[in-house]
């Protein structure tokens, strides 16, 4: 018999991506400029020059995506990003799908050192 958990693994990366878009779809662009501002001047170790480059919601979304900074088991750092620039109801949606969906675990992390996987 396959062995069907990397398929389950596909299937759960693609829902949590699409997931992902329909969150940066609701950013505005004010904040998501306060959301890297926090990235670039709290030491949050990613690259500085990419990160000023992104000029789009999804842009910055994918950009914490690629580096593993949110991830289908953790989307800690991405809630603390909106809560903190006041998009409350944005972060608890990001929480309480991501736990209903995902079946996540949200880890609060500290902005001057991520954990990713």
């Amino acid at each position: 018999m396959a062995d069907l958990a990397p398929l389950r693994t596909c299937s759960n990366e693609a829902e949590f991506n699409a997931f992902l878009v329909q969150i940066a779809d609701e950013i505005t662009k004010e904040e998501m400029l306060k959301m890297k501002f926090r990235c670039m001047y709290l030491d949050s170790n990613l690259p500085r020059g990419p990160l000023e480059a992104i000029e789009e919601p999804r842009e910055f979304v994918n950009f914490l995506r690629r580096r593993d900074i949110i991830f289908p088991g953790n989307v800690g750092f991405l809630m603390t990003l909106l809560d903190e620039t006041g998009n409350k109801r944005l972060a608890n949606m990001v929480g309480e799908r991501g736990k209903q969906t995902f079946q996540f675990t949200i880890i609060t992390c500290a902005f001057n050192g991520l954990g990713t996987r």
